[in-house]
């Protein structure tokens, strides 16, 4: 079965111009039936500034805050330091049905030095809130279903759907999108869709992504006393990448666009809308070009990502570095 499936990725990886699929593809990348493919990344970011709500640059205390009141009466900064781990492992079905599942673990420490006015209750309460801490965990559990519809010599077509499932209970009572959580505690259905063309230039391709989550409404208990059913608020999430080839070297670079939806209390819209502009470049290095001339034992390929906020509304701005490996057996 395993010769069958490395020599089914062969002939996968001949039949396209690029022959190493470039990292902007790697989460949707299909693999031929009974080949298994593990993802494993370690990221770091750490947030200090954010994209105000008149797209311009402010501290962080800015968009965790967002009563103008409150937010006047205190005084000091707030940072948030983030280190996550994802594995992935997704299961060739067919040569046109994958099954994937992601599990992540993340911390994520909070650094304050956030004090209030004593005469103003709000304020002192939003202190204590935003004080020094850390919390860690799994996440959400990514279960998705790919299939490939389309793929020829010059276009690709991918199409997936899952959910995300948290695994845990929620580390903070709920106080609006800047609760400190490992993950938020709420069910989410998605969808997507992945097009990619291979141009006439040898070892180029472009890709365009789009994916689409519905959160599912949530019965919390909130920070400030008592209940409400919440929902967090739809998203969706679109990037153009360009991925180029130079031997056991592959390289990235993608423009990113994701929109949070307001999220709601009860059926009360909370203006707290978030989009966020990234640039991603890539730098991969493997040997999955060797396996047009021949099979190869350990086929990978290792990777190193960097993502820079570049615009934003109500956005924390992310400057994140990840190392990554990825490999088929």
């Amino acid at each position: 079965m395993i010769r069958r499936g490395i020599a089914g990725l062969v002939v996968l990886l001949c039949l396209a111009p690029l022959a190493a699929p470039p990292p902007a593809a790697a989460q949707d990348e299909l693999v031929p039936a009974g080949v298994w493919r593990l993802h494993a990344e370690l990221a770091a970011r750490s947030e200090s500034r954010a994209w105000t709500r008149l797209h311009s640059e402010g501290p962080l205390l800015d968009i965790l805050v967002p009563d103008d009141a409150v937010r006047g009466a205190l005084q000091g900064g707030v940072e948030r330091d983030v280190l996550q781990s994802d594995l992935l492992g997704a299961y060739g079905v067919s040569d046109t049905w994958n099954l994937a599942l992601r599990l992540t673990w993340r911390r994520v420490a909070q650094r304050s030095s956030v004090s209030a006015d004593p005469a103003n209750a709000a304020a002192q309460a939003e202190a204590g809130r935003l004080g020094s801490r850390t919390v860690s965990g799994l996440g959400r559990l990514h279960l998705a279903s790919l299939s490939r519809p389309i793929f020829l010599d010059r276009h690709s077509l991918a199409l997936g759907y899952g959910v995300d499932w948290p695994l845990r209970r929620p580390e903070s009572l709920w106080a609006g999108r800047s609760t400190l959580l490992v993950d938020p505690p709420f069910p989410r259905v998605f969808g997507l869709l992945h097009y990619t063309f291979y141009p006439f230039y040898e070892r180029t391709r472009v890709d365009l992504r789009a994916e689409g989550g519905v959160a599912v409404t949530q019965r919390r208990q909130l920070q400030g006393g008592g209940f409400s059913s919440v929902n967090p608020g739809n998203d969706l999430a679109l990037s153009l990448g360009w991925g180029q080839e130079w031997g056991a070297l592959a390289g990235e670079a993608a423009y990113l666009l994701e929109r949070h939806g307001e999220s709601r209390l009860n059926v009360a819209k909370q203006g707290d809308a978030m989009v966020d502009n990234r640039l991603r470049l890539r730098l991969g290095y493997g040997n999955l070009n060797a396996l047009e001339r021949a099979p190869v034992a350990f086929p990978f390929q290792a990777q190193l990502t960097y993502e820079h906020s570049v615009r934003g509304f109500n956005a924390p701005i992310r400057r994140e570095l990840r190392l990554g490996l990825q490999f088929y057996f």
